[in-house]
């Protein structure tokens, strides 16, 4: 009698769940050992990978176009991807405002490139940042030190300097860091305080509880969404009718 489908699917199961479970051995083995053939999966992906990361080549061709073609501005937000990311003269309809953030700035980033927000002649400069110095694990002694040094020359251009609190990111994406941006918030309202500046807390809109960043208001658990930047106008823009 032929062999019926059914027959023949089970006398090839115990096979066929030998060769997926030695399959995915040798798999893990590949990531986690990196055995053969992870080196030569590794070689082909740099080969096809963006030069420098690819972010970082982008901030360096944005960076090139603000000194090349600088602009003049009221106000200028200061700040990393999470500046960048938003459309302030649409936030903010009727204001002259310049957007100098830049993706993966951290504050030693902004001193060496202060020349950028210093060419737009801005009466007020809004400054965020922090969260990437966090990250990377930076001493929260040296990221106020630089602050505070952005902060002096901000205002020695003659500029009023509003400092917008380092915005939490989610305990789920952050762990122990969020813990550390909380830390060098209260060290940046003393020092914003001290040097002349205006403080403001982003996170009493964005932020709450245990967990740092509000879910909805984030789509990774350190960037926002829309309702994020809606929240983040409206916590300052009473600072913004007053320049």
């Amino acid at each position: 009698m032929a062999e019926t489908f059914g027959s023949r699917a089970r006398r090839l199961l115990p096979p066929l769940g030998v060769a997926l479970a030695l399959g995915f051995c040798w798999g893990a083995a590949t990531i986690g050992l990196r055995v053969f053939p992870y080196p030569l999966l590794a070689s082909l992906a740099e080969r096809v990978r963006p030069p420098d990361g690819g972010w970082r080549a982008e901030r360096d061709a944005k960076l090139a176009m603000f000194r090349a073609f600088p602009a003049r501005a009221e106000v200028v937000m200061v700040g990393d991807s999470l500046t960048a990311a938003a459309d302030w003269r649409d936030l903010f309809p009727g204001v002259d405002v310049a957007n100098r953030g830049l993706n993966g700035d951290g504050t030693a980033d902004v001193l060496a490139r202060l020349d950028t927000v210093l060419q737009t002649g801005a009466r007020t400069a809004f400054v965020m940042l922090g969260t990437n110095d966090v990250l990377a694990g930076r001493p929260i002694d040296a990221v106020v030190t630089d602050y505070g040094r952005i902060v002096e020359r901000l205002r020695g251009s003659g500029a009023a300097v509003v400092v917008q609190s380092t915005l939490e990111c989610s305990r789920a994406r952050c762990g122990e860091r969020l813990d550390s941006i909380r830390a060098l918030n209260l060290r940046l309202q003393a020092m914003t305080g001290s040097l002349g500046g205006t403080w403001i807390d982003v996170n009493a809109r964005l932020a709450g509880g245990p967990d740092g960043l509000l879910p909805e208001h984030t789509y990774d658990g350190v960037h926002l969404r829309a309702s994020g930047y809606l929240a983040w106008r409206d916590a300052i823009a009473p600072r913004m009718r007053q320049r």
